[in-house]
């Protein structure tokens, strides 16, 4: 069945707003990270590390799947800052980490994001949104 030419367009219009919103969130998101003095692949770290006890530096490198020198560099850097202890090849969390993950919970960028949206969007319109999310996630997970 042949596409016609005005769904192409509505296609690549959708496709281009979504990616909008994907990059403000994205922008919001290194932000969040920013103010809390580590970046994005830290972050990832630390929840790593807080879903394990204790971590294996090799198991860490295994599920970051990065480049070796970039993340013993991001986990010499946790170290550095007192929130990751490195110890016979072992990685867990300090308090300072346990409260740094704790405080990104409080304050998500996420929540941030679609916070704002909520305040300058018309609550029909959030409505409808609601319910075109909710559309397309089941239409997705089909």
């Amino acid at each position: 069945m042949p596409v016609k030419q005005s769904e192409l367009e509505q296609v690549k219009e959708l496709l281009s707003s979504y990616m909008d919103v994907q990059k403000a969130i994205k922008r919001l998101t290194k932000e969040h990270q920013s103010s809390m003095g580590i970046s994005y692949e830290q972050l990832r770290i630390l929840k790593i590390c807080a879903e394990n006890d204790q971590l294996l530096l090799r198991d860490i490198l295994y599920e970051v799947k990065g480049k070796h020198p970039i993340v013993a560099a991001n986990i010499r850097g946790l170290a550095e800052k007192g929130l990751l202890q490195v110890k016979n090849f072992y990685l867990s969390l300090t308090e300072k980490g346990k409260m740094i993950l704790e405080e990104d919970e409080m304050n998500t960028y996420t929540y941030k994001a679609f916070m704002k949206i909520c305040s300058e969007v018309q609550e029909d319109e959030i409505e409808k949104m609601i319910t075109v999310n909710q559309k397309v996630a089941k239409l997705l997970n089909r």
